[in-house]
């Protein structure tokens, strides 16, 4: 009797372990599944509100992509030769292109000194500037210039900043 109770005990501890081994082996490959499935593909457009892009005409495509671009790149022209007249009025010449969406403001300050001599304020798309006003008297000659360009979303949130060196001259 007790050989056939160690016999069902054998028996039982050859199940519990083959199911032990099955129920691991089913972890294993649910595991490595898992972990070597494809990656979830993501789509992600710009485009307006989700829609999706075959949604759109091509026309309407296109313009929407353009604007999306012009939001990414300043088109600014400014001739780095500063002129100071006899009357102290300032010479230059800064256009902040319509198609920009941000404004612009140039501080311009003497290369290698921390004080500014110019501040153009805002200039919003579409706008210009050709005079200005010195903050500070000079003397004659020619100066090396820094002028910083700041981009401003709006009046208080700048967005990004460039550097262009330029040089002032001022005459007798």
């Amino acid at each position: 009797m007790t050989d056939e109770i160690s016999k069902d005990r054998r028996i039982k501890k050859k199940r519990i372990v083959l199911l032990l081994i099955l129920i691991l082996f089913v972890l294993f490959f649910l595991f490595f599944k898992q972990l070597y499935k494809n990656p979830n593909v993501t789509i992600s457009s710009d485009v307006p509100d989700g829609e999706f892009a075959k949604k759109l005409s091509s026309n309407e495509l296109e313009k929407y992509l353009q604007d999306k671009a012009d939001k990414n790149y300043m088109r600014i022209q400014m001739n780095p030769s500063m002129l100071l007249n006899n009357e102290r009025v300032l010479s230059l010449k800064l256009v902040n292109s319509p198609k920009n969406v941000y404004a612009v403001r140039i501080v311009t300050s003497i290369e290698g000194e921390k004080e500014k001599i110019y501040d153009s304020g805002l200039v919003e798309p579409g706008e210009y500037v050709e005079k200005g006003r010195l903050k500070k008297e000079l003397d004659r000659g020619i100066y090396k210039t820094l002028n910083k360009v700041m981009y401003y979303e709006d009046e208080r949130m700048l967005v990004g900043q460039s550097n262009l060196k330029g040089q002032l001259s001022v005459p007798v």
